[in-house]
């Protein structure tokens, strides 16, 4: 039998490998503050702050929306039911104010919802 010894300690190298985590990020918490004009009076507004690269366009969309509640995004000029374009501004972060109406009497006390958009998500409690 032949052996062999190394001069020198051999090392292996691993290399690991991250996929980078969205580019987009949402945060969610409850609304302070006076509501905006296009604001429902009768809604449970949330402040949704998205981040991500200055003049970004995130498409947002709400999914899982409780039965009975309808879910929008709103601006000082305009409520979008369910889905929306924000284009970040130069600072790299949007807020609007997200709202949960209850549209029907039979629908549950408290609705939720997730909001997603650029592979970023929250959840609406």
């Amino acid at each position: 039998m032949i052996s062999y010894r190394l001069a020198a300690p051999v090392a292996l190298a691993a290399v690991l490998l991250v996929a980078p985590g969205p580019a987009v990020r949402l945060e969610i918490a409850p609304w302070s503050g006076p509501n905006l004009q296009s604001a429902d009076a009768a809604s449970v507004r949330y402040r949704l702050v998205v981040r991500g690269e200055p003049g970004e366009t995130v498409a947002l969309v709400a999914e899982g929306v409780t039965p009975g509640w309808i879910a929008a995004f709103c601006t000082d000029r305009v409520c979008s039911p369910h889905r929306v374009s924000a284009t970040l501004p130069s600072g790299g972060v949007a807020t609007l104010q997200f709202e949960l109406i209850r549209e029907e009497n039979g629908a549950a006390a408290k609705g939720s919802a997730r909001v997603s958009g650029a592979g970023a998500e929250v959840i609406v409690p």
